[in-house]
């Protein structure tokens, strides 16, 4: 298992900058910010929630970044996919103050749900989203670890080395080797795109009418 400071070894190793400690855990930590909002297989986690009858809004878990799927559900059975809305898109839309029934539609905004139509009776959301990630900071342990220090761990790795390459060593050998790497960069996310897409197919193909 890698961890914060085996990957700030590694990066100093391989620019053969070890003197740049400081520079480096900065480095790292700015990567994780660029990569936090992508979805990954370990960028992704689920959630319930109940909703209560006549209750529009709710409170979204703590370590929420961005949705990925909404799924309405009533005494176990699967009703329908939410579709995203803006705050703006519903206040035109709806009905009147006062509708209540299925929601069919939902919104995100300051840490808060909001679902349209208002609930009319009690269901249960199902839902899937980008999560933030244990948080890994300039001045945390060198044991410090999550899923981008391992899974995820060559992306980042990459990048911080594309920073330190254009932002802090700043020689033309640094930017052609940031070429180099960004290339390299590409590659990874391809490869991280395809497991993610693979676990989400069901690996069946619907015939097209």
């Amino acid at each position: 298992m890698s961890t914060f400071g085996t990957m700030q070894d590694r990066i100093g190793e391989e620019l053969r900058r070890q003197e740049l400690d400081v520079e480096i855990r900065r480095a790292i930590v700015s990567s994780l910010a660029f990569y936090k909002r992508k979805r990954y297989n370990f960028t992704l986690k689920r959630a319930t929630l109940p909703t209560v009858a006549g209750q529009e809004y709710y409170q979204l878990p703590s370590d929420f970044i961005e949705s990925d799927t909404v799924v309405l559900r009533s005494s176990g059975e699967e009703l329908d996919f939410l579709e995203e809305r803006t705050h703006h898109y519903i206040d035109r839309n709806k009905e009147w103050s006062g509708y209540k029934s299925r929601p069919d539609i939902f919104a995100v905004q300051t840490y808060e749900l909001r679902l349209y139509p208002v609930p009319d009776r009690s269901y249960t959301i199902l839902m899937s989203y980008v999560y933030e990630l244990p948080d890994i900071s300039a001045s945390a342990s060198d044991t410090a670890t999550n899923a981008w220090m391992t899974e995820g761990e060559e992306l980042i790795r990459t990048h911080a080395k594309i920073d330190m390459l254009i932002n802090v060593i700043q020689s033309p050998e640094s930017f052609q080797y940031a070429g180099v790497l960004k290339a390299q960069e590409k590659l990874v996310e391809k490869a991280l795109d395809r497991q993610h897409k693979r676990a989400q197919s069901s690996g069946r193909l619907t015939p097209w009418s």
